[in-house]
């Protein structure tokens, strides 16, 4: 079985659509310092497809 992951690296997002639940979400918004990226990358670069998700890229 593949595995992919999804690293989203900002939680940031203005656009405030009617369908999001960011609202509800249990965190504080923020983007992922350089160093963290780094390492989740060298990390799961065999199985690494995507940055992004939810919010602005």
């Amino acid at each position: 079985m593949e595995e992919n992951f999804c690293l989203e690296v900002t939680t940031i997002c203005d656009a405030n659509c009617i369908m999001c639940p960011r609202d509800e979400y249990p965190f504080r918004f923020k983007t992922m310092d350089w160093e963290t990226y780094k390492l989740c990358v060298s990390r799961l670069k065999e199985h690494f497809r995507q940055t992004g998700g939810g919010g602005r890229p």
